[in-house]
């Protein structure tokens, strides 16, 4: 488009009024989970960061106390994530050639172990990245392996060759991680991966043999904190952060997009894209108890108001769900699959929100001005299943965990939703 920078926008706005709940409507912002929420056992570590990890050392006694190389080898662990890749755990022999160790997968736990002979590799057909809490159990006598998750499913499978012992000299054991720049080669990583970030989640009651694996004292760490009591998938955002989704990004003609949310703030962002320098930009924010939706195609400006029973009902501590799409220059927001807006520019030959710009989720970087030219407040609160598409086809889930994100910045954990 050609229109200058910050033109007077001409605004039009649909409002629609929902019935208070029989129960009736909340009057006040519900309050977050405060550090009671926290697990009180002390034997519960969660691993918080990229490079999180306990190390134990396996020289002296501790040989004996950490017996992977034992024949057969029992090892359990109970762990809970809602991340989709990771390290649980890696022993090797200084080389990569003997090995043994566990990572999860796209949800997908593998175990894998080589003697000397060649890799045996174990898979789950379930996902275990749900939150909850899953024992796993490991088994290793001689070349044959298996994998059980919650005595429940079982893989079975072996190694090839003859040999049948782990020569893990004296190197150390690492749980949930290894320290940054470290790679457990020994692991058979797709071929597009040339990193494994540590499994965050918390974990407790580890056992290799008859010993227990004491969490609260490792040889060294990195990255642990306390575990909360309880996590659901989606990612935090404290109202000082935001996540730059894609660094080029061009809505075009149609936009669509799909998330849940759960605040307990008035106002906060959730989707934002601008082009440089021109009035093109789509915008969805809750702004003083309402739920915005606003695209801009050129010269008109479309605003999508929904105003729900009272200024606290959508920071009511619950999920809610919210659709939008922009085709050509219609407009449709619908929220909690009930309330139903649409609307379309007043002028209809301009379809395109142009330009080839960041779009942001959560928040907006400090100092940047909106189309609208009102301050910006980053959201407080939890996003889970974020979708978005631009081409007209189905829409597309959009990863918010600490892989299939773009830059995150400031105080966002992208490994659960802890409010």
């Amino acid at each position: 488009t050609t229109t200058p920078m910050e033109p007077t926008l001409a605004t039009t706005v649909p409002q629609v009024t929902t019935e208070p709940p029989s129960t009736g409507p909340p009057t006040m912002c519900s309050q977050p989970m405060t550090s009671m929420s926290f697990d009180s056992s002390t034997d519960i570590r969660r691993a918080n960061a990229a490079n999180s990890y306990f190390r134990y050392d396996r020289t002296g006694r501790e040989y004996e106390r950490y017996p992977l190389h034992s024949n057969p080898l029992m090892m359990t662990m109970e762990f809970r994530t809602v991340a989709v890749s990771g390290l649980l755990f890696y022993i090797h022999d200084g080389a990569h050639r003997d090995f043994i160790g566990a990572l999860m997968l796209d949800g997908r736990v593998y175990f894998h172990f080589d003697c000397g002979g060649g890799p045996a590799s174990l898979v789950t057909a379930q996902r275990y990245n749900d939150g909850l809490w899953h024992t796993m159990s490991i088994m290793r006598t001689n070349m044959a392996g298996t994998l059980m998750l919650d005595n429940a499913e079982a893989v079975t499978g072996s190694s090839p060759g003859t040999l049948t012992g782990l020569n893990l000299g004296f190197n150390p054991l690492f749980i949930a991680g290894l320290p940054a720049g470290s790679l457990p080669t020994g692991l058979l990583l797709p071929n597009d991966r040339t990193s494994l970030p540590s499994l965050r989640g918390c974990y407790r009651r580890i056992t290799i043999g008859n010993n227990v694996v004491d969490l609260r004292s490792p040889n060294a760490s990195s990255g642990l904190s306390q575990c909360y009591s309880s996590v659901q998938p989606g990612a935090t955002f404290n109202s000082n952060g935001y996540v730059r989704l894609f660094n080029t990004y061009t809505p075009g003609t149609t936009f669509r997009a799909e998330l849940e949310f759960r605040t307990f703030n008035q106002t906060g962002l959730l989707i934002y894209y601008r082009q440089t320098g021109m009035p093109d930009h789509i915008e969805l924010e809750i702004r003083e108890g309402n739920l915005e939706f606003t695209f801009n195609n050129g010269p008109d400006s479309v605003v999508l108001l929904h105003q729900p029973a009272t200024p606290y009902s959508l920071c009511d501590g619950q999920w809610h769900h919210v659709f939008i799409s922009k085709v050509g220059s219609s407009g449709t927001m619908i929220v909690d699959r009930v309330s139903q807006l649409d609307r379309t520019s007043r002028y209809p030959t301009l379809k395109g929100v142009n330009g080839a710009d960041p779009l942001y989720i959560g928040g907006l970087p400090d100092g940047t001005i909106k189309a609208d030219l009102l301050p910006v407040t980053n959201f407080f609160g939890c996003i889970r299943n974020l979708k978005i598409d631009n081409v007209g086809s189905a829409l597309m889930p959009v990863s918010l965990s600490v892989e299939g994100s773009g830059l995150v910045s400031g105080n966002i954990n992208m490994d659960g939703c802890f409010h």
